[in-house]
């Protein structure tokens, strides 16, 4: 009796040290940053910026013909002309090398067109303006290259085994036809700089990390788009991207790095939402309150929080506008409508190119405008352009300390947004966002989510009707709290203060959620496993016995344990970083897509009434393993789903009227 008993305070001691223990905070659950990769080197990489070379003493070099170009000795270099079928090869170990190409063309048919084979740092740079092409051949031979056979030989267009920079305000098209477009074996970073690789294999490559900042990337490859990696995929490296925009066409992975995605809309939810008129830029015969009071009469009919902004800056100018009809939403485009039987609309510059023709001069404003982080809206009228009026939405206060308190946890996040791509890096550089998707329409949101999801879990924070299909297919789908019905009705979780710095807190304390949980299961099975067993009797035979009285006690103290630990939520601090940390391992292998046999079904429903409708049966049905995608109307009252692999019919419609719809026939 007296072994029991003193086995009894053991367990009650132990009990007390545990809660004392778990309200303390000290658990196996706090630990520090798991994460193996080192981003410190791309963070610093990124932070530095790029200068352009003082060319006062600058080597010029004029290609011609097929005569290989060998740089030996570091310094600045201009290269200017036409290498029809040699190269430029850099060698010199130990010194800077900066290769300025203006207008330059290489091509090499059997080896890279430009290979940086030894030096300290080297900065490739294109003068604003210039266009520049670098294209290797068919086939590599280099065995006549150098000396020794240890040297690793070149396997891309553009390959360098030193720190490679790539900046200026120019453009380079690289075409590897044989291998990898760029490669650079140690760090590389492309900075304000547009880059357009098309090759065989694997896009760009920076083998220990890639940063890309205020770039504008278009890749199309066999292989990976971009990737941080060696050649045997063996160690993953850092990318990190900064207002850049990407368009990337991948054979196999999109990026091939370590990453969690976060995607943020951007009106309402980057920005405040309450966007103003900052420009009114008519055309030439067009005066600005003709331009403006045109524009409030296509643009009072919209909710679209730019459209509010015209009205409001039509109001403060004591413009009445005129009843228009006919009127239309083109999601992603603009408006049109009629006017005096004259076709009226409104809205960006690719769609009202459908409709009228858009000056030089215009055009270069509307640059002007959209790189300065303002939105440039078009209108025309009749097929004539009436001009421009630029809005401008303010970042809400606290949305770049949200996005880098995001960033320190190890969560990727990116920007997606209808805006054009100028206006989009100027607000995604404010915001401080990893990555911009620009240009998307609202089904493209979707398409993005899906595509994303293949390297992780991705979250999507929106609030427009247009982000509710983003955020039902998103893993985990984030409503800001004074958005749409339809947005909140569509999402797992709702931001009631409309306050992006909510987002990481909402992070922080599911987190915290999970592991009391993990801690409560521990504790309740390692006490029970000791403690059941002495209360059957299990040690009887050893002569450890349990008074009942002690047992019922000890009962009601573990139970008091675990809800001690759960209620120390209670005291748990939503805007407290310093337990933050990054998880490793947040990228997954992306399956390479491979070519299936699709079908379709078309499904008749009954009881859909609104978008928010649309969002149920769709997430239903796209749950289904054999649905690769569902197309769902509730004016049409369908759901058109694609299919991987045949599934009964019976399923499909058990599975739309487990909904609460009724299902009238399947086609």
């Amino acid at each position: 009796m007296k072994s029991a008993k003193r086995i009894l305070a053991v367990l009650l001691c132990a009990a007390l040290l545990i809660s004392v223990l778990c309200a303390c905070g000290k658990t196996a659950g706090t630990g520090t940053d798991t994460d193996t990769n080192d981003d410190s080197i791309a963070q610093q990489l990124y932070d530095a910026d790029v200068a352009a070379p003082d060319l006062t003493n600058a080597t010029e070099i004029t290609l011609s013909g097929a005569d290989d170009v060998t740089i030996t000795d570091g310094g600045v270099y201009v290269l200017t002309g036409t290498l029809t079928d040699g190269r430029v090869l850099v060698n010199t170990p130990g010194a800077d090398v900066t290769l300025v190409l203006r207008d330059a063309d290489i091509t090499c048919t059997d080896s890279s067109a430009l290979y940086i084979y030894k030096a300290a740092n080297v900065l490739v740079y294109l003068p604003d303006g210039t266009t520049s092409t670098l294209t290797d051949g068919s086939s590599y031979d280099d065995s006549d290259s150098f000396s020794s056979t240890t040297d690793e030989e070149p396997n891309a267009c553009l390959y360098s085994k030193s720190d490679l920079v790539i900046a200026g305000g120019g453009t380079l098209t690289v075409t590897g036809n044989a291998n990898n477009g760029i490669t650079g074996k140690d760090t590389l970073k492309i900075e304000d700089t547009a880059v357009n690789v098309t090759t065989a294999n694997h896009g760009i490559n920076g083998k220990d990390c890639l940063v890309l900042k205020q770039a504008n990337v278009t890749v199309t490859s066999g292989g990976d788009a971009l990737r941080a990696t060696n050649d045997s995929d063996s160690a993953l490296g850092c990318i990190l991207i900064g207002a850049s925009v990407l368009t990337l066409t991948a054979g196999e992975d999109g990026i091939q790095a370590e990453t969690t995605l976060t995607l943020f809309d951007t009106t309402g939810t980057i920005t405040s939402g309450d966007p103003i008129v900052t420009d009114i830029c008519p055309a030439p015969g067009v005066t600005e309150g003709e331009l403006l009071r045109l524009a409030c009469a296509l643009e009072r009919r919209s909710e679209h929080p730019l459209a509010k902004a015209v009205l409001r800056r039509a109001e403060a100018d004591g413009l009445t506008a005129a009843e228009v009809a006919d009127f239309q939403v083109l999601p992603g485009n603009g408006l049109k409508a009629t006017l005096d039987g004259q076709p009226l609309c409104g809205g960006n510059a690719d769609f009202i190119r459908t409709a009228a023709d858009i000056p030089a001069p215009m055009q270069a404003q509307a640059q002007a405008l959209a790189e300065a982080g303002k939105t440039p809206l078009f209108f025309a009228r009749g097929g004539e352009l009436l001009g421009i009026i630029a809005v401008a939405d303010v970042l809400k206060p606290d949305s770049p300390q949200a996005i880098r308190e995001l960033r320190d946890m190890g969560i990727r996040v990116v920007m997606i947004t209808g805006d054009n791509a100028r206006t989009a890096r100027a607000i995604g550089a404010q915001a401080g966002v990893d990555e911009v998707i620009a240009g998307v329409l609202p089904d493209g949101k979707e398409r993005e989510i899906r595509r994303l999801s293949a390297r992780g879990k991705v979250a999507m924070v929106g609030d427009g009707i247009n982000d509710a299909p983003a955020l039902t297919r998103a893993d985990i789908g984030i409503a800001i709290g004074a958005g749409t019905d339809v947005a909140i009705d569509a999402a797992d979780v709702v931001l009631v203060n409309s306050r992006l710095s909510d987002v990481p807190a909402a992070i922080r304390l599911s987190r915290a959620t999970l592991r009391n949980i993990h801690e409560n299961l521990f504790w309740a099975f390692f006490y029970n496993t000791i403690g059941i067993p002495i209360a059957a009797g299990v040690f009887v035979p050893l002569g450890l016995t349990l008074n009942p009285m002690f047992g019922a006690a000890a009962m009601s103290l573990s139970s008091f344990c675990v809800v001690t630990n759960a209620l120390r939520l209670n005291l748990f601090k939503l805007r407290d970083t310093r337990h933050d940390h990054k998880r490793a391992n947040h990228l997954k292998e992306a399956p390479k897509i491979k070519e299936e046999t699709t079908m379709k079904k078309t499904i008749s429903i009954e009881g859909m009434m609104c978008g928010h409708c649309e969002a149920t049966v769709k997430k239903a049905l796209e749950a289904l393993p054999e649905v690769t995608e569902a197309e769902v109307s509730h004016t049409a009252g369908t759901a058109v789903v694609t299919l991987s692999a045949p599934v009964d019919d019976a399923v499909l419609k058990r599975t739309v009227e487990a909904k609460d719809y009724t299902v009238t026939g399947i086609a």
